[in-house]
Parts: structure tokens; sequence; C-alpha cells
């Protein structure tokens, strides 16, 4: 990509990062691995790009316990990330994984295998447990919902809920609704 002086997104680079992180300890690469997620990560906040928690979380759970783990905290912190910086403190003090990066994993199975309707079930459960969708969310679920032509009303609909709190949809949400919009009209 940079060879042809195309610039990394955020989905770019969370996508890279979390399918680097997603090595196994078994791997003989695992280390190189484990140290070019951690590179790419900080040149994404480099690029004042944000990256989603679970992001934070597949580099976290894969960093040894105790120094790099610290100086992973304080990297975040170093980039102007304060707030999650200290959110991931807390998570790392208590070893929990926030309910959102567990309800974005779940949601994003059922996109991934093509099943809309329980991407979409899987978003309720996670209203009805309280936890806020980040656009993040609203990205996979809605790019799931265009995707199947029974759920293009609904897409539109969580679309909309998007914009109304604000949150700014990337180009993919948009281009997800929109074709599928432009095949309904033919």
């Amino acid at each position: 990509m940079l060879a042809n002086e195309i610039t990394p997104n955020a989905y770019t680079y969370i996508v890279i990062i979390k399918e680097l992180a997603s090595c196994s300890l078994r791997d003989p690469n695992f280390p190189h691995f484990v140290k070019f997620a951690n590179m790419y990560f900080v040149e994404m906040l480099d690029n004042g790009l944000q990256p989603t928690s679970g992001t934070y979380i597949a580099l976290s759970e894969k960093l040894d316990e105790g120094r790099d783990r610290k100086e992973f905290g304080e990297l975040i912190k170093a980039k102007g990330q304060v707030d999650q910086a200290n959110e991931f403190y807390k998570q790392n003090k208590r070893g929990i994984i926030p309910d959102v990066a567990i309800h974005t994993v779940v949601i994003e199975a059922y996109a991934n295998a093509g099943k809309a309707n329980s991407a979409l079930k899987a978003y309720k459960h996670m209203l009805a447990n309280g936890v806020d969708p980040n656009l993040y969310i609203y990205s996979v679920l809605i790019k799931a919902l265009a995707a199947d032509s029974d759920f293009i009303l609904t897409a539109r609909k969580y679309f909309l809920k998007m914009l109304d709190k604000s949150i700014i949809p990337n180009s993919d949400i948009y281009e997800a609704v929109s074709k599928r919009a432009k095949a309904d009209d033919k």
C-alpha cells in the first residue's frame, strides 16, 4: 500500500493489528508478529487514527505479563490516549474484557458468517444489556444487514440511528448501504 502511495485508514490498521496479534504462541514467528502489531499500533496512533477497544484487547492479550503490558499502557498515555490508557489499566488489573468487546466479537462472527439475522439478534442482546454501540459495531452490523436483501430496510434504520447519535459513518458503511440501494433500484 505504502509503495503505491496509498495511506492506510483506521480499519486497515485494525485488521492488520488483529491478524498479527491472532498468531499462535506456538508459531516460531510469534515474537515478530507481536512486535509488528505493536509497531503498527504506534503508527496508527501517530497518524491520529483511533483504535477500537478490540484492537487494544487483541494486542494486549499477546503481550507478556508485567513489563510489556505496562510499557503498552505507558505508550497509549504518551500518544494522548489517556482515557483509553486508564481503561486499559483498569481492565488489565481486573483481567476483565469490556462488555462492548465481547459483544463486538459475537456480532462480527455472525456477520462474517453471513448470518445477518443472528448478528441483529446479538446486537439487540447487547442493547438489552445496556452496552452502547460504537462506530465499529455499527459498521459491522450495517454491512452485514445491507449484504442481505431481506434486511436492507433494517440496515437503513440502524444507519439513521447511528446518525441520530452523532456517530459519523465511515465510507464502508455508506458504500454498503448505497450499493444495496442501487441493486434494489434495478
